[in-house]
């Protein structure tokens, strides 16, 4: 499993003019978020993108190293105990001016499971991380599970109290993703883990994970919604 002190040493692989050299030594290094390694991991499909495309490390992929416009979904496909499961992921760069360019980049990855029926939303978050929190995106009012430990651990948010209890008892099965922290999103259709190229969860941690995440989303994913 990956560190967070290895994530200390792939964050400074451009240092000093020997940046190029060390680009190229980290896509060997970290070729296991590939998307087809990724896939492989999983047991799932690559439905669509690049199955060389590096999810956790973006200086790895030719085109975002050298500048140039990107536009790149990602989608595995599979299931788990029935459950669909699936992994997406979109980056897209743009690039303009001649003598100044400017990049700016959309970034997103997030494995969901979906439900068989409706099911009240809610969102998850870590508590608190090394050096920030897991950002909440839902305007969602949270709420107590009834176990302390939960509660301490992470943000419940929900409107449904009932939903609050099962996350409750859900929850310690994610437990394995403490480096990275758990950001969880259930819009009522799926249950989604969603990660972050900085911040957290951080993609390259949580991947490191990725069948415990595809094994518990489904487990959620049919608790709440069949």
């Amino acid at each position: 499993m990956l560190t967070v002190v290895g994530l200390v040493i792939a964050a400074t692989l451009l240092y000093a003019g020997r940046g190029f050299l060390k680009i190229n030594r980290a896509g060997a290094d970290y070729a296991q978020y590939r998307a087809d390694r990724i896939a492989q991991q999983l047991g799932f499909t690559l439905a669509e993108g690049d199955p060389g495309w590096n999810l956790a490390l973006a200086v790895a992929n030719p085109d975002m190293r050298n500048n140039k416009p990107v536009d790149m979904k990602i989608r595995l496909t599979g299931t788990h105990q029935g459950v669909p499961v699936e992994l997406l992921y979109t980056c897209r760069a743009e690039i303009s001016g001649v003598v100044n360019r400017v990049k700016k980049e959309w970034w997103s990855c997030r494995m969901t499971a979906f439900a068989r029926q409706p099911f009240p939303p809610f969102e998850v978050a870590t508590c608190q991380m090394p050096h920030g929190a897991v950002e909440r995106t839902q305007p969602l009012p949270p709420v107590n599970t009834g176990r302390p430990d939960i509660d301490a651990t992470y943000v419940v948010a929900t409107q449904e109290p009932a939903m609050a209890q099962v996350l409750g008892e859900m929850l310690p099965g994610f437990a394995p993703f403490g480096q990275s922290g758990v950001h969880l999103v259930g819009d009522g259709t799926g249950v989604s883990f969603v990660m972050e190229k900085e911040g957290w969860p951080l993609v390259m941690l949580a991947l490191d994970q990725a069948p415990v995440m595809k094994e518990q989303l489904a487990v959620l994913a049919q608790r709440v919604g069949g």
